[in-house]
């Protein structure tokens, strides 16, 4: 059982489809539980993997109820979200105030897993601590921990109902261990979960930019947001204009578009900045790009820049708190400080710098993805961890 909390574009789904592409239908029954049936990643997912609303389906979003049902259910969601923010805002470090509310109502499942595991951070964990019944229980923090201070109050209430925790960052992975020093051997390190294969076929799917631009294209996927650093690159893109290079920088994904795309007008930019929407298969854009930018205030450790190593493009990221885990500065990418200007710099030298945009253009290491399949796949108690290293045809 994978939990999560929507089939979106981000990282947390994109570990999913991996993992279902590569692990063997005739091995594993494989069952998906979110919490809102919202996502565009749906139609990637296997025919043979069940996706489930968890129960009752109608307490965090529309869950297909009708009639008196459906109006129960949306004033139990109002109710919970106002006294989760209330509680929230009194008490700040209280974490997850909805989750508490909303934990009455959620059902407990009968069935009885080998193993369950969430792929997300916060209620995703939770869930899988209390609500399912499974041989090993499996959790997942996939961001910097250092800003997550509010979850640490539920997180210590609930990791010890869980038999591991895994993370994909060594800086996350020793604040775990600091912070809950009682749980320390239960926090795992797992990698990235990036099958090199499947990335390389689907990026030759679609068409990607649908324009005629011949100029530099930068890309960053993300959600819109000042977290990721979507107002960092508005800026720096206003930089490389003034400079009088012709770039145009897209930005793929959900979030408050209507704000960002007035810091966009305001600065005279629309024809050089862009918002697209998300996509399930976003790596026909990223195969088309010039240059792979992650403007992030913190990450844990991003998928987005591991797929874009993959698909052979040049790197910049920002200097947020595990950039080292990411790349090595002017080896294989280049770190910014987490400024427009610095931003702008590294970008100008990549654009006129021919011979180190391919020279930081380094791919990862073909083998490290079954290295770190295997890690959680030794979690199952069971001797059957077969794994077919060919993507699934009927998800590629």
């Amino acid at each position: 059982m994978f939990v999560l909390k929507e089939l979106s574009q981000g990282g947390p789904t994109r570990v999913l489809t991996n993992l279902l592409a590569v692990l063997d239908p005739l091995e594993y029954e494989i069952t998906v539980q979110v919490f809102r049936s919202t996502g565009v990643s749906r139609p990637y997912l296997p025919d043979h993997v069940d996706v489930q609303l968890i129960e009752p389906r109608g307490l965090f979003g529309p869950g297909g109820e009708a009639g008196a049902t459906r109006m129960m259910w949306f004033l139990v969601r109002a109710a919970v979200r106002l006294l989760g923010w209330l509680v929230r805002h009194v008490f700040p470090s209280c974490g997850d105030a909805g989750w508490l509310l909303a934990e009455r109502f959620v059902r407990t499942s009968t069935v009885d897993w080998d193993m369950a595991m969430s792929l997300i951070e916060g209620r995703s964990n939770y869930y899988v601590a209390t609500k399912l019944r499974a041989a090993v229980k499996v959790g997942r923090v996939p961001t910097d921990y250092s800003v997550l201070d509010g979850s640490r109050r539920l997180d210590g209430r609930y990791f010890p109902r869980l038999d591991y925790v895994v993370t994909n960052s060594l800086v996350t992975l020793r604040i775990l261990k600091d912070t809950f020093p009682s749980l320390a051997e239960r926090f795992l390190f797992v990698g990235a979960l990036t099958p090199p294969r499947l990335i390389r076929s689907m990026a030759e799917r679609g068409e990607g930019f649908g324009d005629d631009f011949a100029g530099p294209r930068i890309l960053t996927l993300s959600r819109l947001d000042d977290t990721k650093g979507t107002d960092l690159a508005i800026a720096a893109c206003k930089l490389l204009f003034d400079r009088g290079l012709g770039v145009r920088w897209y930005v793929m994904g959900a979030g408050p578009t209507e704000r960002y795309q007035a810091m966009v007008d305001a600065l005279g930019l629309t024809p050089h900045f862009f918002f697209l929407k998300p996509r399930s298969n976003p790596f026909s854009f990223v195969r088309k790009c010039d240059i792979y930018v992650q403007p992030s205030r913190y990450e844990g450790r991003s998928n987005a820049v591991q797929e874009a190593r993959v698909l052979g493009k040049p790197i910049v990221i920002t200097n947020f708190a595990t950039a080292a885990e990411h790349v090595t500065h002017m080896s294989d990418g280049i770190v910014a400080d987490m400024n427009a200007s610095s931003l702008a710099e590294a970008l100008e030298l990549l654009i006129r710098d021919e011979k180190l945009r391919c020279r930081i253009a380094r791919e990862p290491d073909a083998t490290a993805f079954d290295a770190e399949l295997e890690k959680i796949l030794a979690l199952i108690p069971s001797n059957r961890r077969a794994v077919n290293t060919v993507p699934d045809p009927a998800f590629v």
